[in-house]
């Protein structure tokens, strides 16, 4: 019996492995043939990000820019107790998702989790934000971060003060801030303190 039972239970875990392997390949293929069909990276500036663009790019995601030896850090964080937020790639992963994972159902999580190691696989860091900022709202009917900035501003994000970089990344979390001056000053405020309390190395 004992001997029969180890069968069986050998015979159902081999199962469950094989479909496991076979369903994350489903899922590995379907985020290769989301990155194809995207053109967020094409055409996107090169080297290192800005301090204005570090600068939000740290009070909305929480995270530093440095690599990671995880070929997969999303992975890593779904595992791990330091989890708070959602970070760049994982934005990213729902803004090139669009309309096929809505639903907040579980395989729209595993798609987007599965986007999102495909993303960091095939890019650093800065080159995800970037592609990200891209692709935002912030209000007015503009889209990507250079053109908001351009728009309220007169110049590129590159150029900005660390004031005019923080009332962008209000409008990151709230683009209705725009019709909003008060609300968006504050909000801006609020933004400004965080930034002057994170450590001088995470900004470079």
């Amino acid at each position: 019996m004992v001997k029969r039972g180890l069968i069986i239970l050998a015979a159902v875990s081999s199962v469950l492995i094989v479909t496991v392997v076979t369903i994350s390949a489903s899922y590995w293929n379907q985020a290769s043939q989301t990155l194809e069909r995207s053109d967020v990276f094409e055409g996107a500036p090169t080297g290192p990000l800005s301090t204005s663009e570090i600068a939000i790019s740290m009070v909305i995601f929480g995270e530093d820019l440095q690599g990671e030896s995880w070929p997969c850090p999303t992975l890593k964080r779904r595992f791990s107790s330091d989890r708070a937020g959602m970070r760049a790639v994982d934005l990213l992963a729902r803004e090139l998702n669009g309309d096929s994972y809505q639903g907040g159902t579980l395989g729209a999580a595993i798609g987007q989790l599965f986007l999102a190691c495909k993303l960091e696989t095939r890019h650093d860091k800065e080159a995800i934000v970037r592609a990200l900022f891209s692709q935002l709202y912030f209000g007015a009917g503009e889209y990507g971060i250079d053109v908001a900035s351009n728009s309220l501003f007169g110049k590129s994000v590159a150029s900005l003060s660390i004031d005019q970089a923080m009332a962008l990344a209000a409008l990151i979390q709230s683009p209705n801030l725009r019709d909003q001056p008060e609300d968006w000053n504050i909000r801006k405020h609020v933004l400004l303190e965080r930034y002057a309390n994170m450590p001088e190395s995470v900004l470079r």
